[in-house]
């Protein structure tokens, strides 16, 4: 039964199309129009929030990992003793593991990890730096 919105009459049939108490027009209902819409809304600021916290966690990781590499590179010098070797072994090891866990896209890991590579290299600790042989242990 549906309900006329002008006299508030309850007893008019569901495919009625005017009232017969008043003579206005019945309105068909909006209520699955507002529910769909609330829907679709809804979904659209779910998707916004969840890509907002997406980009603040690759954000957030991407600072974390820089302050990491930056604490590794301010322990290399131009020659590094075996103590400062074993330590930036392990905190390459660290800092790679803390990279493979981060919320970041594959390109932009293998960019980062070959950005720090390079950096160590340039600051005289990296692998060839490492594993060069000795002055008087050649062939």
């Amino acid at each position: 039964m549906q309900t006329c919105r002008s006299c508030l009459s309850n007893d008019l049939p569901d495919g009625a199309t005017h009232c017969r108490h008043c003579g206005r027009r019945l309105a068909p209902s909006r209520a699955p129009l507002i529910v769909i819409i609330s829907i679709i809304a809804i979904c659209a600021l779910w998707w916004i929030a969840s890509a907002i916290r997406a980009a603040t966690d690759r954000s957030a990781s991407r600072e974390r990992l820089r302050i990491e590499r930056d604490s590794i590179l301010a322990i290399c010098g131009p020659h590094p003793d075996e103590a400062a070797i074993s330590v930036i072994e392990d905190a390459s090891e660290t800092f790679k593991a803390h990279l493979a866990a981060s919320p970041l896209d594959f390109d932009e890991r293998e960019q980062i990890e070959a950005g720090f590579e390079n950096q160590l290299e340039i600051h005289g600790c990296g692998f060839n730096a490492r594993h060069q042989m000795k002055p008087g242990h050649r062939r």
